[in-house]
Parts: structure tokens; C-alpha cells; sequence
């Protein structure tokens, strides 16, 4: 006869994953079917129980009742010896304060249903009250359980939780890359738009023939659009606060800097093809600079949406190789329709002179300017309220 003493230290990655989760604005809460000494033992170690903060067994929230859980489920950060049915409870609790809830854990005890929501499954991503089976894993085998995985949408592929906060990070890019693609098109169209428009209204022949147009949107959009889709997570990004489900793509904020570019493109353009024919060049001529003029405002503008908050000069130039080498395809593309005699006649241009070609760069460049000047007073704007 005699103890036999056995310990299960919790992973190094672990506790890395969670610090890094809280400084992103994610609360990590244990659930557990151990011992309530044993639980709170190593929910310190991994940096979720606080100093503070509740613990609660099964038997105790049985006895205080649905009403205290639903005061108390955002300062209980461990729960010992809960039943599936509980962490049902606590789930629909957390969701009824506006939490968006994601559960992962191991197990055949956590295969449990709900017919209301057709729920299956261990791990399950919860949002607008609607849970939905992401994963099914075993933190002590590294493989879920037959019944889980059958019913997931999403199968965990290791047992580690660092994996779970990487998947965060990765969510987290592709939002802002999508964002950054819709804003990049967006403010480029309204520029093209905005140019003809203005040009009807104030009596002006039109600055873009079709195929101008079509040629400018294949130049710029065509290429850039999706090599802004490939561009690498910013550093900081874990440490942004989550985003509400509510907010949209594109923030009033954004909406206005989308307007202000737009006003700049049409202003360049307008102002050049009017220039050129009031100093008696061809109205082809005109054209071509408008052309020209509004292809570099979006090799700019691409540029600029690398990132919506920090300056491009901030940015490592070739930390998106694609961005790079889709702008440097485009611009021999454009001079290409600009000097070789069949694309001139396919899109009705023509040779333009040196200065026209500095003209048009630099009128494009000030974009570059007007962005950097609008972040710094955001930033200083968000500092104010900090």
C-alpha cells in the first residue's frame, strides 16, 4: 500500500497562447470536471484565475441559481466540477452580457447536444446566440472524439491551445486584409466616377474612352487588388481590442478618407486634362494624361492601403513581394499602351512628354501626402482619448 503522486504541468505554449489572448482583448475561462483545489491550482499557473476573481463548482452554481450566474459569469474564471449541462448555462450566460463565445475541450463528457440550436460537439464557435461546432480535440491524446470531429465544421488538427490564438491572428489579417482590399477599390472607383461626372457637369468632353477606363481598371484593380490580399499581418495585431459584430467593413472613419481621396483623384485628373487643352494639345493627348494621371493615383493609392492606421513609410517595402512585383508589371504595362503604336491605336492614346509624364506623378503623389496627414491626426485623435 502506499500515494502515488502524479502531475500534469501545464504547456510553456499554453501559457504563452493565454497571456497573449488577454492582451488581445480575449478572457480565457476554465471549465473543468476536476477537483476545485486542482483547478484553481493550475489556472494560476497558466495566468486565468486573478487575484479577485471567482471560482465555482457544479454543486455551488446549482445552489445559487440561474439568476447569480447571470450577474456573476464575467468574474468567475474557473469552474470545477461541471456537467456538460452546466457549461451550457455558463455558454448562454456569457452570450446574454454581448460576449461572442468560442469552447474547445477533450472528451467524450463534452459530446453533448442541445436540440434548440442543433448543437453537437466539443469545441463550437457562439455568435448571435447561435452556436455553431468548430472543433472536437483531446488536450491529453492530441484527437477528439469520433462523435465531435463527425459533427465539426473545423477540426482542430493538434491539441494545442497556441494554435487557437494563432487562428485569432490569422482571422484577425484576413479581416483587415479584406478591408484594405474594399477600401483600395472603393476610394479608386469613386476617383474614375467622380472625374466623368464632373466633367459632364461642367461642360468638359469626357477625360476616359471606354476602353481608357477598362484598361485602367485592369492596370490597377485587376493586379493590386489581390496582391493587397496577400499582405502580411501587422505586428501590433494581436493587440487590438476585438471588434464588435456590429461594425461594418468600412468605418464611418474610413468612409470619409474614401471621400477626401476621391475629391484629390478627381482635382488631379480634372485639373490636368483641362490644363492640357487649355495649352492647345489634342483632346487624345488630354486623354492619355488623364489616363496616365489616374493610373499613378492608384499605384499610390495601393500603396497607401498596406495598412489603414500606420505610415507606409513605417512599412517594410518588400515585406508583400506580390504588391511589388504587380506594380512594377502594371507600370511596364501602362508605358507599354503609352509608346508602342498598336496599343495606341487599341486604346486611343499617345506619346506624352517628359514633363507631362513629371506632371503626372507628382500630381499622383500628393495622395501619399493627404493619407500620411489623415492617419497622424487620427492617431493623435485616438491618443486624446486614451
Amino acid at each position: 500500500m502506499g500515494f502515488q503522486g502524479i502531475i500534469d504541468p501545464p504547456r510553456k505554449s499554453a501559457t504563452r497562447a493565454i497571456k497573449a489572448a488577454q492582451r488581445a482583448g480575449i478572457r480565457v475561462v476554465m471549465l473543468t470536471g476536476d477537483h476545485i483545489i486542482t483547478a484553481t491550482s493550475i489556472a494560476k499557473q497558466i495566468g486565468i484565475y486573478k487575484q479577485g476573481d471567482l471560482v465555482m463548482t457544479g454543486q455551488e452554481l446549482d445552489q445559487c441559481g440561474d439568476n447569480f450566474l447571470k450577474k456573476c459569469v464575467e468574474k468567475i474564471s474557473v469552474y470545477a466540477r461541471v456537467s456538460p449541462s452546466h457549461k451550457l448555462k455558463i455558454v448562454e450566460a456569457l452570450q446574454n452580457k454581448g460576449n461572442i463565445v468560442a469552447v474547445t475541450g477533450d472528451g467524450t463528457i463534452r459530446a453533448w447536444g442541445y436540440s434548440e440550436y442543433g448543437l453537437l460537439g466539443t469545441g463550437q464557435w457562439l455568435s448571435e446566440n447561435k452556436p455553431v461546432l468548430i472543433a472536437g480535440l483531446s488536450y491529453m491524446a492530441g484527437i477528439g472524439t469520433d462523435v465531435a470531429k463527425e459533427a465539426a465544421d473545423m477540426v482542430l488538427k493538434d491539441d494545442n491551445f497556441e494554435s487557437i490564438f494563432e487562428a485569432v491572428k490569422v482571422g484577425r489579417n484576413i479581416y483587415e486584409n479584406i478591408r484594405k482590399v474594399t477600401y483600395f477599390l472603393l476610394s479608386s472607383n469613386a476617383g474614375i466616377a467622380l472625374t466623368i461626372i464632373l466633367a459632364l457637369v461642367l461642360g468638359l468632353p469626357l477625360p476616359f474612352l471606354a476602353t481608357q477606363v477598362l484598361w485602367v481598371n485592369l492596370a490597377t484593380n485587376g493586379l493590386q487588388d489581390i496582391a493587397l490580399s496577400y499582405e502580411p499581418a501587422e505586428k501590433d495585431i494581436e493587440k487590438k481590442p476585438p471588434r464588435s459584430p456590429d461594425k461594418g467593413i468600412i468605418s464611418p472613419y474610413l468612409f470619409k478618407r474614401i471621400i477626401i481621396i476621391s475629391i484629390i483623384i478627381v482635382i488631379g485628373t480634372l485639373g490636368l486634362f483641362w490644363y492640357e487643352l487649355e495649352r492647345g494639345k489634342t483632346l487624345t493627348y488630354a486623354r492619355t494624361t488623364a489616363m496616365n494621371t489616374i493610373v499613378f493615383f492608384q499605384f499610390f493609392q495601393a500603396w497607401n492601403s498596406r495598412s489603414l492606421e500606420k505610415s507606409i513609410f513605417a512599412i517594410n517595402p518588400f515585406s508583400n513581394p506580390f504588391l511589388f512585383i504587380s506594380l512594377g508589371i502594371a507600370l511596364l504595362a501602362q508605358i507599354s499602351v503609352l509608346t508602342h503604336t498598336p496599343l495606341q491605336f487599341i486604346f486611343h492614346t499617345t506619346n506624352l512628354e517628359p514633363i507631362t509624364w513629371v506632371q503626372n506623378v507628382l500630381v499622383a503623389s500628393t495622395i501619399v501626402i493627404v493619407v500620411e496627414i489623415d492617419k497622424q491626426v487620427r492617431k493623435r485623435i485616438l491618443a486624446g482619448r486614451k
